[in-house]
């Protein structure tokens, strides 16, 4: 059996927000004394929605290639054909 493992490092970036999400600005980024907001237009590590919008995501791939997601564990996708069966595992941010 192959096994291929994928660790993907900056996943909860990858998330698009659907929410109007307002931050202040980093005090070390600021250049004068006005305090500035930032709107947010994809996820940040720390927002609770950024593990969700990165599952949401990650989903969407497996299911565009045709691979069924599993009723007992929805972290497995399958896939059977005549040349053999092609299991794929995503956890978090692990691919396995």
């Amino acid at each position: 059996m192959k096994v291929l493992h994928l660790d993907a490092k900056t996943a909860f970036l990858n998330g698009e927000l659907k929410e109007v999400i307002y931050m202040k600005q980093p005090s070390s980024f600021s250049r004068n004394e006005q305090e500035k907001m930032c709107l947010l237009k994809r996820s940040i590590y720390g927002l609770k929605q950024s593990a969700r919008l990165w599952n949401q995501t990650i989903h969407d791939t497996p299911i565009s290639i045709r691979l069924n997601q599993s009723k007992n564990d929805h972290c497995l996708y399958t896939m059977a054909d005549n040349n053999g069966v092609i299991y794929v595992l995503i956890y978090v941010d692990d691919v396995i």
